[in-house]
Order: structure tokens, then C-alpha cells, then sequence
């Protein structure tokens, strides 16, 4: 089996479409210079004439990409790309009932539980699913928008994902014993693909939803965590890996390249997500002694930092609020209670949870 693998890049953009537009209405327009914006045609079936041909107004789908030429200027049929393209937004991590905003949720690995709190009606709902030697990896492995609830089993190297739409599971091996989880949505197709971290060689296995392929990427070391998350808004989310034992951040963008940080202290905890609402991963730190956030923006390379939270609390930041910017948030587990920091909606305080219990939003947040 080789080492490493050309990983393949699919960019899922969602062009800016301007079609081809000429101001006609029902009568023709004539002259020699003219120029020809792109838009939409307003007036189909008019005709506007110049040089030696006419044109007719039409949308012009089956002419798209063919270039007419005559007269003092060149036309391309069909649909015009303008401006820069743009990449749509990936559904909301921890969202598991799909109305764009994380849901408050908690894993309770004595019993296998799994509780969230529904944010589009304030429900909740429980499901036993796991045991305690399993590791949380809930994500959108069947492509419906929602967060699956999903685990990865050391012991088997097994895959176990409890399907959102209707209550059904399936279970896959892929990996082995000492594989860390680290699913994300690789290849770009809005479905979260199956991937582990091998400390002991510093390799990725990541299992392509799109054709079922399996890519092999050394990037990494034994000591390292995986830290996966889209650094470079493309669409495709990347292998990334945070040294605690240097504070260090490496990503291995896929449009980017490799881009390398020394962010925060030994002993922090460490996580990705966007805080500034670019479309880009921000990496950053929660201090444990101290309740300090520290984030280092992904669009000029500045950072902030703020007091949220107290010692002993358990990072878990997440689009809480459907803004589009991840908040800070931790769950207070003396207490039960999650703090928010939501810079739509402010700080928002919810008892919920128990003893022990862990947060879900939290479970790709590196130690």
C-alpha cells in the first residue's frame, strides 16, 4: 500500500451566473460600434443587427460557449460567467435538525447516550447508540443537510452512522486500533467522507464519498492531532494537524498549499472554525486556566483574543446562532450549563446535560 496519494481536488462552486443581455424590445437595434453587456436578455425574440448579421434575443442555452464572429465584434452565446466565483456555504457543523444552527448536544460514554437539544422547536431527543470505549464522529455522511450521529470503534476499526432521515444504521471498517477519527467533507460533494489519522506513520486514509476511492496522504507525526476543517474556502475541506507539543498549527490546503502556525501555548486546547464569517477556517485556542479565546483571523494573519468561559470549562464553538460565524461557547461541567457568546442573538445560558457527560460540539477540538 503506498505511503501517499495524489489527493483529488473537486471544487464544488456555485458560479455567479450573468447571461448575455441586449435592450431590445420589439424592434431591432442597428450601428457598427456597439458594445454588448452581459446580464439578461430582456427582450427575447427582439433582433439587434450590426456589421454583417443579426442577432435574435434569446436566452440562448443551446448556442452556450460558441463564439460568433462578424462585423466590428465577437458574441458568445448562451450563459456569461461575471464577477468572482463564489463557494457555497457547507451545512452547519453539530446541526442535527437542520434549521442552519448548531444544536446543543452531549455524548454520555458511560451509558452510550447521545442528547441534543433542538434548536427549531426546543425539543430534545436522546438515542442509545455506542458504548463507552467508542469515539464520538457525528457528521453529514448521507449528504441531507443534518449531522449524523456517528462513532468510530478503535477496538474493530469499524464506522457506526445513525442516518438522520429515518432512524436506520450502517456500519463499514475503515481503520484500525490507535486511528484517531477525522471525518470532512474531502472532496467536495456536500458529504462528509470517513477519514482517520494515523499517528504511528503520520498517514490519512480518507474514504471519497464521491466514487468510493480511497486517498493516502502522509501529513503529520505520531504526537500530532487532526484538526479538519475548509482553510482555504474551496469548497473541500483539508488535512490539518495541531503539535500540542509546540503549539503549531500545519494545514494541508487543497487549493493553497501548505501554510504552517505558531498559535497560543502548550496546554491549550485547540480548534478551527470561522469566527469572522469569510467562508474560511480560523484556527485558535481556548486557554483552560484562564477562559481566554484566541483567534487568528485566516484573512490577514492579525488575531484577538477574549475572556469567555472559566477554568475547568470544555471548549465546544459552533454556528449557534445560523449566522454564518462560529461562537464561542463552552459547557461548564460543575454545572451543566452552556455559556454562548452568539453574535447574532448575544450570550445565551442553557442548563442541559449532566455529570461527565461531554459535549458534542467539542469532540474535534484538540488537547
Amino acid at each position: 500500500m503506498a505511503n501517499t496519494k495524489h489527493k483529488t481536488q473537486k471544487s464544488k462552486i456555485g458560479a455567479v451566473i450573468a447571461i448575455l443581455t441586449l435592450s431590445i424590445a420589439s424592434f431591432a437595434q442597428s450601428g457598427g460600434q456597439f458594445e454588448i453587456k452581459k446580464s439578461v436578455i430582456a427582450g427575447g425574440g427582439g433582433r439587434a443587427t450590426g456589421g454583417s448579421f443579426d442577432i435574435t434575443g434569446t436566452i440562448g442555452e443551446p448556442s452556450a460557449g460558441t463564439v460568433s464572429t462578424g462585423g466590428s465584434f465577437d458574441v458568445t452565446g448562451g450563459f456569461w460567467g461575471g464577477g468572482s466565483a463564489t463557494v457555497a456555504p457547507p451545512p452547519t457543523r453539530f446541526d442535527f435538525d437542520g434549521d442552519g444552527r448548531a444544536d446543543i448536544a452531549i455524548f454520555r460514554r458511560p451509558a452510550g447516550e447521545w442528547w441534543y437539544l433542538r434548536s427549531v422547536d426546543g425539543d430534545n431527543r436522546a438515542f442509545a447508540f455506542g458504548s463507552s470505549t467508542d469515539i464520538p464522529a457525528a457528521a453529514d455522511f448521507t449528504g441531507d443537510g443534518r449531522t449524523d450521529i456517528a462513532f468510530f470503534r478503535p477496538a474493530t476499526g469499524e464506522w457506526f452512522v445513525l442516518r438522520s432521515e429515518d432512524g436506520s444504521f450502517y456500519a463499514f471498517p475503515f481503520g484500525g486500533s490507535g486511528d484517531i477519527p477525522a471525518p470532512g467533507d474531502f472532496d467536495g460533494d456536500g458529504i462528509d467522507d470517513p477519514a482517520v489519522f494515523r499517528p504511528s506513520s503520520g498517514t490519512w486514509f480518507i474514504l471519497r464519498s464521491s466514487d468510493s476511492q480511497v486517498d493516502f496522504v502522509g501529513f503529520g507525526s505520531a504526537a500530532d492531532k487532526p484538526l479538519v476543517a475548509d482553510y482555504d474556502n474551496d469548497g473541500m475541506d483539508d488535512v490539518a494537524v495541531y503539535k500540542p507539543d509546540v503549539a503549531q498549527f500545519w494545514l494541508l490546503r487543497s487549493t493553497a498549499g501548505v501554510a504552517a502556525y505558531q498559535f497560543g501555548a502548550v496546554g491549550d486546547k485547540a480548534f478551527a472554525a470561522d469566527f469572522t464569517g469569510d467562508g474560511t477556517a480560523d484556527v485558535g485556542v481556548f486557554k483552560p486556566s484562564t477562559g481566554v479565546w484566541a483567534i487568528l483571523r485566516s484573512e490577514n494573519g492579525s488575531f484577538f483574543g477574549f475572556p469567555f468561559g472559566g477554568a475547568g470549562d470544555l471548549p465546544a464553538p459552533a454556528d449557534y446562532d445560523g449566522d454564518g460565524i462560529a461562537d464561542a461557547t463552552v459547557f461548564r461541567v460543575s454545572t451543566n450549563e452552556w455559556f454562548s457568546a452568539q453574535t447574532t442573538a448575544g450570550t445565551v445560558i442553557t442548563t442541559f446535560g449532566a455529570s461527565g457527560d461531554e459535549p458534542v460540539p467539542g469532540i474535534y477540538v484538540a488537547n
